[in-house]
């Protein structure tokens, strides 16, 4: 009929497996295509992924540092109020003259008599005058005897007389000084006269 020859279902799978696998291996290119393209996107999903976090790291790392200098600054402000708050109640419970203060301002700083006079247009022995009263006074406010420089220098910056005392306490030195007495206690008191015998009759 018509020259056309119709398979049969059995000659039909006959030939679909003996025909060459062009389709299967069509499909396995594909499919092999594919599997770079995803190993690709991956790779770079990876590689977007540690640059993010790299980044996040960086980040990280700023606000730490900005931080931690916020922090200093902070305490650097705190501890500079301390220090001059410490330094007004020195000055205020040892009743410095405004000369023994100018003599104290450059006495921490190192100087020594020839040195303080010079800038402050005074003889060396006005300034030993002006240190003298400043140890003298310094050692009545607080009980503790002041003897060098650098015990002024240390209470000047803010240092407190406890830390002074536990310093010397653990270097086995004593400092206190004694209590002096005022020259209105040091008064007698009126002596009380005695009541005169009348004679008996």
């Amino acid at each position: 009929m018509n020259g056309i020859r119709y398979l049969s279902s059995r000659e039909r799978r006959n030939h679909a497996e003996e025909s060459p696998p062009e389709a299967e291996g069509h499909i396995v290119e594909q499919y092999e295509r594919a599997k770079q393209k995803l190993s690709a996107v991956e790779l770079a999903f990876k590689e977007a992924e540690g640059h993010i976090v790299e980044q996040y790291e960086r980040a990280k790392q700023k606000i730490s540092a900005v931080e931690l200098a916020f922090k200093s600054e902070n305490n650097n402000r705190l501890f500079d109020l301390i220090r001059s708050q410490r330094r007004a109640d020195f000055v205020k419970k040892c009743k410095f003259t405004q000369r023994e203060l100018q003599v104290l301002e450059k006495l921490v700083l190192g100087l020594v008599n020839k040195q303080i006079g010079h800038l402050l247009g005074i003889a060396e022995q006005t300034v030993k005058v002006n240190v003298a009263g400043i140890k003298c006074k310094a050692t009545a406010a607080y009980q503790y005897r002041f003897d060098r420089p650098a015990q002024l220098a240390a209470m000047w910056s803010g240092t407190r007389i406890e830390e002074m005392r536990a310093e010397d306490a653990g270097q086995g030195v004593e400092r206190s000084a004694p209590i002096r007495r005022t020259r209105q206690s040091q008064q007698r008191m009126p002596a009380v006269p005695r009541s005169s015998k009348t004679p008996s009759p």
